[in-house]
């Protein structure tokens, strides 16, 4: 009876084997992803720092306006002093 039951647990033995390794695999991809991801992204910022390549990089740059004064000079131009 205890070698009838032994047998039945073998390929479940087996297959949680496989999917150990599998799932470890897996594991392992996803973490270099990530690292690949987090680097990438790093450097895309980085790069984003410098004027000339910020223009090649972002297609939302060309639409920004022109920086608004200090409040100050604001203050002045629309208060009566």
């Amino acid at each position: 009876m205890e070698q009838e039951d032994i047998k039945e647990l073998l390929p479940v033995h087996r297959y949680e084997g496989l999917f150990l390794n599998f799932s470890n695999k897996v594991h392992k991809v996803f973490i270099k992803l990530l690292i690949a991801l987090l680097i990438g992204l790093f450097l895309f910022q980085t790069l984003l720092k410098v004027p000339t390549i910020r223009l090649f990089l972002s297609s939302a740059e060309h639409f920004e306006g022109k920086p608004l004064p200090p409040l100050q000079v604001l203050l002045e131009k629309f208060t009566d002093k």
